[in-house]
């Protein structure tokens, strides 16, 4: 079994200076769209940037995957009710041993004016760079339907 993921170890991960780079491309994910890629970094641990978007709700997130973890999260339009029974809204998760990624906050760290700002602000909070922009989920993945 394997061990599971400590606070100095989720930390640790976040404090790298990590970068994508690859392209982001949206992908249509039942019901929403969604894309995955990899947090290059130099201890070349296994960590990668998830998005997703649903167009119906208007609501986003951004994960960060480290091996099975997720050690930081943004949620967009969604409520998180904490094991401390609080409820909040756009929130952020971080990892802990005690409650995994289930505790959340109202992040002042964070810019939700509009979800590329969002994107953007997150990436610098959590050490990622990315020279690229973030594609405009819906038109993306409308538009890869009709590439040849």
């Amino acid at each position: 079994m394997a061990e599971r993921l400590s606070d100095e170890d989720a930390n640790h991960i976040i404090s790298l200076q990590k970068s994508i780079i690859e392209t982001i491309r949206w992908e249509e994910a039942e019901g929403s769209v969604k894309f995955k890629v990899r947090l290059e970094n130099v201890e070349n641990y296994p960590a990668y940037l998830i998005g997703t978007y649903n167009h119906r709700t208007k609501t986003y997130s951004f994960t960060i995957i480290a091996g099975n973890e997720r050690v930081r999260g943004l949620d967009y339009g969604k409520t998180n009710h904490n094991p401390d029974c609080s409820n909040v809204r756009n929130h952020k998760h971080i990892w802990c041993e005690q409650n995994k990624d289930r505790m959340a906050y109202e992040p002042i760290d964070i810019d939700f004016s509009t979800m590329e700002s969002a994107f953007q602000t997150f990436l610098t909070a959590c050490n990622i760079q990315y020279k690229g922009m973030l594609p405009r989920p819906y038109l993306q993945a409308r538009l890869i339907q009709y590439e040849l």
